[in-house]
């Protein structure tokens, strides 16, 4: 042991060196300057892509002369451009929160709101005055106080979460009274339980579904059956099934009464998006009743319920079997071609990668080819990457959005000792054609490089 011990001593500056040498390869390029003006016109402006757009090449940038820039502007931008400049303000710790301080002053309820949220999780704890009377200002229209509710999650200061229980009311703007009901489930707030309590009978269904939910994650068993008299007797929303969805998620399992409910529901829903929501949820609980009237659902009309109805099966016993998925492979819409495919991946049977590889390159619907695009970041082996780089310069903003993401998960497994910088190769999928360009030849002769190596 001693002998070995000496050894390893004397090979330790080697190995070290070595190590460090691939920790010395990263995925670096000199980042081009971007133009400040340019950005901040992008952002506050209309055009949604090209907003997003925007705030990546700010991100990019990281430079705090555009906080100078922001100031001026952001007042009169739309709710999302508000939310995008604090979150670039945000990240400069020595500028950020004296801008973010004029900012809690704005003539805007939710540009105070998203400034003082800021200021608040960054330990300024007096900004939850300012966030309380930008809550609960007048003038303010029903969908902004939702979203104003959105941007305070996890805010745990009394005063503000004795605000948002003022919207739990029996008469409440279901957006309104839907966003509040999150917003406890979030901050873990029991003390919401009465408010929730009060709103079992609400007119709405999605509010009477969602606060039902709420009340099962704060403790409040009795939530469940409410949650499943909602379900039964329908009209949940797409938005308030979605949140139902995210709550139930953490809190496996459902209750038997929740998911007897949820399955009665595929016999009945028709919006094709809830049906998927309800048959993930059946599948992530391991909901085995519903096999039966999962596996009916390969036949829907509706791409994504098809895929939904896989995945789910996939999570079931005996759901549905390898030899079958290998079938739908060769037949079909590409939708369930790639649905198959995953599932194998899921199983460890790569035999669907050539599908998912064909649908990449050749599908004819746009929303099988990003989805393809996303599923390859589950194959994590060298093959993939060509395809992926193609991927890149799509035409597509979701295709190499998805290419994107998937090659950097690709790439961290392929190399897992290596210090892969992603964000400073110079490539962003909302960038413009030129920086795409230069970014996307830079990972081609990287990659070139580690291709031709041994594996």
């Amino acid at each position: 042991m001693r002998v070995r011990r000496r050894l390893l001593l004397r090979r330790l500056p080697v190995l070290l060196t070595a190590a460090l040498a691939l920790a010395a390869l990263p995925l670096r390029a000199a980042r081009a300057d971007v133009d400040l003006d340019r950005e901040v016109a992008r952002l506050v402006g209309p055009d949604a892509t090209q907003r997003t757009a925007a705030y990546t090449a700010l991100n990019r940038a990281n430079d705090a002369a555009v906080i100078p820039k922001l100031l001026p502007v952001l007042s009169d931008a739309d709710d999302i451009a508000q939310y995008y400049g604090v979150l670039i303000i945000q990240r400069f710790p020595k500028r950020g929160p004296p801008a973010l301080r004029k900012l809690a002053a704005a003539r805007s309820p939710h540009l105070r709101v998203v400034a003082a949220a800021a200021l608040w999780r960054a330990g300024e704890r007096g900004s939850a005055s300012t966030l309380v009377k930008a809550l609960t200002a007048e003038g303010v229209s029903d969908a902004q106080r939702a979203t104003m509710l959105m941007r305070i999650y996890s805010i745990t200061d009394p005063g503000v979460m004795a605000a948002v229980r003022g919207f739990l009311t029996p008469d409440g703007v279901p957006v309104v009274v839907q966003a509040a009901a999150y917003n406890v489930h979030i901050s873990r707030d029991r003390g919401a339980l009465p408010a929730l309590q009060g709103l079992a009978e609400h007119e709405d269904a999605g509010v009477r579904a969602l606060v039902g939910a709420a009340r099962l994650a704060l403790g409040d068993v009795a939530g469940a059956e409410s949650l499943a008299a909602a379900l039964r007797a329908g009209g949940v929303d797409t938005s308030a099934l979605s949140r139902v969805r995210s709550i139930l998620d953490q809190a496996k399992p459902a209750p038997a009464s929740v998911l007897a409910a949820i399955h009665e529901g595929l016999g009945t829903e028709t919006n094709p998006y809830a049906l998927r929501m309800l048959v993930e949820l059946l599948g992530q609980h391991g909901y085995a009743a519903a096999t039966k009237d999962i596996r009916a659902l390969l036949e829907h009309d509706n791409a994504t319920v098809t895929k939904a109805a896989f995945e789910a099966l996939a999570r079931l016993p005996g759901g549905i079997t390898a030899d079958a998925m290998r079938k739908l492979l060769q037949e079909g819409e590409d939708a369930r071609r790639l649905a198959a495919a995953d599932a194998l991946r899921r199983a460890d049977d790569a035999s669907g990668l050539s599908v998912v590889l064909e649908v990449l390159a050749k599908g004819e619907r746009l929303e099988d080819r990003w989805e393809a695009a996303r599923m390859l970041g589950g194959f994590r082996r060298p093959e993939v990457v060509p395809p992926l780089l193609d991927a890149l310069a799509d035409a597509n903003s979701s295709v190499r959005s998805n290419a994107w993401s998937s090659l950097g998960s690709v790439l961290r497994a392929l190399f897992p000792y290596r210090r892969l910088d992603m964000g400073a190769v110079g490539y962003a999928p909302m960038d413009d054609d030129a920086r795409r360009a230069a970014g996307l030849a830079r990972l081609r002769t990287w990659w070139a490089k580690q291709a031709d190596a041994a594996w």
